[in-house]
């Protein structure tokens, strides 16, 4: 059962555990973390857990050692983990989901935790939705400075690092937005007079270290030097000076650029193209143009605090991803037999199928009797087919109220702490 470091971080996260040891060894242990750390081998530790990245030929040894004199046990068995957990204290080896932080990131983790577990720990697919898609069309429109040339607007948007994308969805709104950007000249007018106030830099990568957290970030327009910049923005949601003073992202590039280049922007402009809906439900530009200043000075005090603010929320970040794999282990330490699992989903879709296939037998069978006027039908060594009747009443209106006023009463009494009742537990279950 005992395993190469290699091997392990090769072919998957294995679990690891330290068998229940006397100070001196445990002291041992941690000391040789604590070493590695420093090295950056060891990405983070949280309590008694540590994270291990690839270490070298003698590091290996060195830790294959502890192994051999039983002192640290690999196993990818979680049923022996489960059998000895009072006795052992328990590490997973795992690598960091979030490795650099981006607007985005940000913006998600501090408004919409959920949001941010299930699109980078659990890895759901980003759906790029219609008001996206308009911006990345407006966007380029403006970069190439071309308004008209649907198919050159396309292929522009759709290729990244030289490779077409196949999405047919999302070409087909694309073209949408463009149509609906280009049938209005006096806007595209407006947008080519904005050519004139824009840099030679699009989408220019602000990328640096934050003490030790990998930052990165894309600005829309900025000159050569990063002293001037501007920041496209679409949607209905209105922007005014005091939106624009208070935005985040235009925090980081001024501390970006304050780190890359030693000083802050001259100056920030944010342009917003309001957008709404017409009535296809499409989006469309109300055709203006609104510009603000951010004012670097008066948020300088701001911009400095986020040096503290990332690291600090890129270690809430790994913190939660240490809880989210726990309870994600926690879930799956009690092995079921999936076998049965899979028979019980296999006999509900049979059932189905067969319900679905009764009821269609009935319909021809309901056919033959009413052509052959029958009530009903024996067959002497299956069963009798007959016809069973339901009656539906229509109530006054004086009972319909009472029986309204008898279930909010019991609904009443079910809310109370007086109300009792038995319960009964089944297995259920739904599909993935």
């Amino acid at each position: 059962m005992l395993q190469k470091i290699s091997d392990i971080i090769h072919n998957g996260l294995p679990i690891v555990y330290i068998r229940h040891i006397d100070e001196i060894h445990k002291r041992m242990i941690f000391e040789y973390i604590e070493e590695q750390e420093k090295q950056e081998k060891i990405n983070s530790i949280f309590w008694e857990k540590f994270y291990i990245s690839e270490l070298d030929e003698k590091e290996q040894k060195e830790l294959i050692k502890l192994i051999e004199n039983d002192t640290i046990f690999l196993t990818k068995n979680i049923g022996l983990v489960e059998q000895e957990r009072q006795q052992e204290v328990i590490v997973k080896t795992t690598e960091k989901l979030v490795k650099s932080l981006s607007w985005s990131k940000i913006y998600q983790w501090l408004n919409n935790k959920k949001g941010f577990i299930k699109t980078y720990f659990e890895k759901e697919p980003f759906f790029e939705t219609k008001e996206i898609i308009f911006w990345s069309a407006l966007w380029k429109m403006i970069e190439i400075q071309e308004y008209h040339d649907e198919d050159r607007i396309v292929e522009e948007c759709m290729t990244r690092k030289w490779e077409r994308k196949i999405d047919i969805r999302k070409e087909k709104l694309l073209r949408i937005s463009i149509n609906n950007i280009k049938q209005n000249t006096d806007f595209t007018d407006k947008l080519q007079e904005l050519e004139f106030d824009l840099f030679s830099e699009y989408e220019n990568e602000f990328k640096d270290f934050i003490n030790w957290v990998c930052t990165l970030w894309f600005s829309d327009n900025c000159s050569a030097d990063w002293k001037w910049l501007k920041e496209f923005k679409t949607g209905k949601t209105p922007w005014d000076s005091e939106r624009v003073n208070n935005h985040g992202q235009l925090d980081i590039y001024c501390l970006l650029t304050y780190l890359k280049k030693g000083y802050l922007p001259n100056d920030i402009e944010l342009i917003w193209f309001p957008t709404e809906n017409n009535e296809n439900w499409e989006i469309i530009p109300t055709w203006e143009i609104k510009r603000f200043n951010y004012d670097v000075e008066k948020n300088k005090e701001r911009i400095m605090k986020w040096e503290d603010d990332i690291p600090r929320i890129f270690e809430e970040i790994q913190e939660a991803q240490a809880e989210w794999e726990r309870q994600k282990e926690e879930e799956n330490v009690w092995w079921l037999n999936e076998n049965l699992i899979v028979a019980l989903s296999e006999i509900d879709k049979l059932m189905k199928e067969l319900k679905e296939r009764a009821e269609a037998i009935k319909e021809e069978i309901n056919k033959d009797m009413e052509s052959c006027k029958l009530k009903d039908y024996k067959l002497d060594w299956v069963w009798t087919v007959y016809y069973t009747t339901r009656k539906t009443y229509k109530y006054p209106d004086e009972i319909k109220e009472s029986e309204k006023e008898i279930k909010a009463k019991k609904k009443e009494y079910e809310q109370s702490e007086k109300a009792e009742y038995t319960e009964k537990r089944s297995i259920s279950f739904r599909l993935n």
